[in-house]
């Protein structure tokens, strides 16, 4: 496996194949990233003894909340929602809090995760599969969500993002809307080619709106307030901003 393509579903399936074989909780994190976490949770570790809530965010209401603000979308409408990545289902289980009365899907490749996810929330649907521009359709869907997704923030490969842009676009119902939500720039990312693919797909409409963090949304709420503070606070610390890019077919 190489540094570039550690992202890929091949590769990813190797490593948890790895993880599952280690049996001592202080070496299951060392180097293996979410597999590790999600490893040591589902051998009786709490969650916060994990390295989980360091690149995961495991309160994601506010966010979804802001995202469906600048969306127009009816919380109280009947949809199919598809979260892509959806890790031990945290995300999942705020979008169905959010929209109450949609169908919910989660997907990841994780075994460990997908059976914890199960487990956890009942009232969401969880697939267990590495997602690939090349398989069948996972659905038709009103709103499909790629929250910090690898393929769209591992890598800068266009050919790769132009793929999977195409599989979800494909998917999507009539008036349906995919979400990507990332860490902005950083040039392995979609970031990188945003522009060039915005150019190419002229048959869809691209949105690009800066998130607040969950702390600035949570004491100023859902305004323009919001935006000028995070800038602020990101330049002082010097973070990168959070963006979600909104795609609908034209």
């Amino acid at each position: 496996m190489t540094d570039d393509n550690w992202w890929t579903v091949e590769n990813l399936r190797k490593h948890e194949k790895k993880v599952t074989r280690i049996n001592i909780h202080a070496e299951m994190e060392e180097g293996n990233g979410d597999f590790g976490s999600y490893r040591k949770v589902l051998k009786g570790e709490s969650i916060e003894n994990t390295l989980l809530a360091s690149h995961n965010d495991l309160n994601p209401r506010r966010k979804i909340r802001f995202i469906n603000k600048l969306m127009s979308t009816e919380s109280n409408g009947i949809m199919d929602i598809l979260d892509v990545g959806c890790g031990m289902g945290f995300t999942s289980y705020e979008l169905s809090k959010f929209y109450k009365n949609s169908k919910i899907t989660g997907v990841d490749i994780s075994t460990d995760a997908v059976r914890y996810a199960t487990e956890k929330f009942k009232n969401v649907e969880f697939i267990c599969q590495g997602v690939e521009p090349t398989d069948p359709p996972l659905g038709r869907y009103d709103l499909i969500f790629c929250f910090e997704f690898y393929p769209f923030t591992r890598t800068n490969s266009i050919q790769t993002h132009k793929d999977y842009l195409n599989y979800f676009l494909s998917q999507l119902k009539e008036h349906g809307k995919l979400v990507i939500h990332l860490k902005w720039e950083s040039d392995i990312s979609i970031y990188k080619n945003f522009y060039k693919i915005k150019e190419e797909f002229k048959f869809c409409r691209f949105e690009l709106y800066t998130i607040p963090s969950s702390k600035v949304i949570k004491f100023l709420g859902n305004n323009y307030f919001s935006f000028v503070v995070d800038r602020v606070v990101r330049f002082m610390q010097r973070k990168d901003h959070n963006k979600s890019i909104i795609i609908s077919l034209k």
